[in-house]
């Protein structure tokens, strides 16, 4: 699942309420071994030109990869999980976030083949005993599965004791008792808005039709007849010394993250090595019980947004691609898939990138292509003097009611908001400043009013000026 943010004030300064996958159940089982990997291509050779500037730069330790071809997988492992001396490998685990949906869409399409329910039910059939409004009542599977529901992004009552692990707590009662008050923001079925609610519902509904949790109802239907055998919520004992730690945006420990009754939107872990099992039933070079609910996912059912349709759980780009991301609070991961072509990528990090990571499936899928990848541009951090860096902190204004404070801490401007995860600003070339939490570039700008921090949202110029300094240490 890729991340959301509370609303309030400026999107850009709110903490992380992601999509997290779950699949599979505790039993330790003996593991096939892999697919064999196909010969030697420069595939390797190329996937660290790719992720340099990421390694380089301190976005990502390291990352495990996997492609797909009809010849077979070939895994390529880069960097560290620690910055120090282990190695990614094919069978580290990682938290996939919002890659989950796709598992959840295919448990729905599965249920749909065994009669289990119809993709027409709504929410009122499928959940007798809530209380809900007219119109939330009316939502249909199909529109959970393909984010036009009208839910929002998150619940209103999302509210975490732990900033750093936002869903953690949220159970079935207060989901009741979001939807028997919920709001809808556009009529279901009109309109796309990527929605975690959305398919954590989704994934909760399926797994009370069957009177199993939502990790039951997958390994049952889903994973166990696809041969999944390392897709699951809960590690086993002596399946966790193999998690790759967490390590957020600016590479610092982060924690592993729990959703709750919202599994379905993003709570699995994975391996390489399974994904690219995943991948090649998705391309059809091996075959399972799932073929039929394979083909009724992939169907593109309604439009997503730019010029993309959504299948259940997919989304379907204007070339055909199959692609999805998964972001935690520390993990980042894309599953990219040319049906046409015959090839697919998958990609796990244990950093919680949220910049930069489309650019780096879509280069590594144009190297499972046969192509040669364009090389990511990031944006590159540059030393500057802690006493001119004091000169920007401060309060500066979020909204007309809230304001946030800049602060000078272990050698970097940081963004703090009571009760949101701290945003590191880093140094660039010229006089700006961008974070890796998130989208954001800023500069800061001295007028006759004093100073001012500008940045970009949503294609729109902020001026924020100072509203005094920085309180004394």
């Amino acid at each position: 699942m890729r991340a959301s943010r509370r609303s309030g004030g400026a999107a850009w300064l709110c903490s992380f309420t992601l999509t997290v996958t779950g699949c599979g159940g505790h039993a330790e089982r003996a593991l096939a071994p892999p697919s064999a990997p196909a010969k030697p291509s420069g595939r390797a050779a190329g996937a660290e030109r790719v992720l340099a500037p990421y390694l380089a730069g301190g976005w990502v330790f390291g990352a495990s990869l996997a492609f797909v071809d009809a010849h077979g997988v070939e895994f390529v492992n880069v960097g560290t999980l620690d910055g120090k001396q282990a190695p990614p490998r094919e069978d580290t685990f990682y938290e996939i976030g919002s890659l989950t949906k796709t598992f959840t869409g295919l448990l729905l399409a599965e249920m749909v083949e065994k009669r289990y329910v119809t993709l027409e039910q709504t929410l009122r059939a499928s959940l007798p005993d809530a209380r809900l409004p007219e119109d939330v009542g009316n939502v249909t599977l199909l529109e959970l599965a393909t984010h036009r529901s009208g839910l929002p992004r998150v619940p209103s009552n999302l509210e975490s004791a732990d900033v750093n692990n936002p869903y953690l707590g949220y159970d079935a009662d207060r989901l009741y008792a979001y939807l028997a008050g919920a709001k809808l923001t556009s009529i279901p079925g009109t309109l796309y808005a990527y929605s975690n609610l959305g398919f954590g519902l989704l994934g909760f509904v399926l797994a009370s039709r069957l009177r199993v949790p939502y990790e039951a109802a997958l390994e049952l239907l889903v994973c166990s007849p696809a041969g999944l055998r390392e897709t699951r919520v809960t590690l086993a004992p002596a399946e966790t010394p193999r998690l790759a730690p967490p390590y957020d945006a600016d590479l610092s420990p982060a924690e592993n993250w729990t959703l709750g009754v919202l599994e379905g939107a993003g709570a699995l872990h994975s391996t390489a090595r399974d994904l690219a099992r995943y991948e090649q039933l998705l391309l059809g070079t091996l075959h399972s019980p799932l073929d039929a609910a394979l083909r009724e996912q992939l169907l593109a059912r309604a439009d997503g947004s730019d010029g993309s349709r959504a299948s259940l759980g997919w989304i379907v780009r204007r070339d055909g691609t199959l692609s999805h991301s998964g972001l935690t609070g520390g993990y980042a991961s894309e599953l990219l898939v040319d049906r046409a072509r015959g090839v697919a990528v998958v990609l796990l990090t244990n950093a919680g990138l949220n910049v930069g990571v489309r650019d780096l499936g879509n280069a590594l899928l144009e190297l499972a292509r046969g192509r040669e990848p364009s090389v990511p541009s990031l944006p590159r951090e540059v030393r500057v003097r802690p006493e001119t860096l004091a000169e920007y902190t401060g309060s500066y204004p979020l909204s007309r009611e809230r304001a946030f404070t800049l602060a000078l801490a272990g050698g970097h401007l940081v963004v703090e908001v009571p009760g949101e995860r701290p945003i590191l600003l880093y140094p660039e070339a010229g006089g700006g400043f961008f974070a890796k939490l998130l989208e954001l570039r800023v500069r800061f700008e001295r007028g006759p009013s004093g100073l001012v921090m500008v940045s970009k949202e949503d294609g729109r110029e902020i001026r924020r000026p100072r509203l005094g300094p920085a309180a004394p240490p």
